[in-house]
């Protein structure tokens, strides 16, 4: 569940992080609310960009059964910078 999670809310890098840069995180929260168990209907995982600036961005994600029955939700925030030794400088 935490993979789910952590994906839904790993939107961040691919809508906010670009070409020749990185990012690592600086605060990651999971919150599991409702045990999946294997006669759990499927899920779906989402997330979205809350905030993204030049430097920092958070984004959220969760994880819903069919029935709008929320599962997990988790935060997380992330430093974006220029990698370090970087030729085209």
């Amino acid at each position: 569940m935490e993979e789910l999670s952590l994906e839904g809310a790993g939107t961040v890098r691919h809508r906010t992080v670009t070409c020749g840069q990185a990012y690592t995180t600086l605060e990651l929260k999971v919150n599991i609310v409702k045990a999946l168990t294997l006669s759990t209907p499927g899920v779906v995982a989402t997330g979205q960009v809350v905030s993204a600036g030049r430097r920092v961005a958070t984004a959220s994600g969760q994880i819903t059964g069919p029935d709008g029955t929320l599962y997990a939700h988790a935060t997380t925030t992330c430093l974006i910078f220029e990698p370090r030794g970087r030729e085209d400088r």
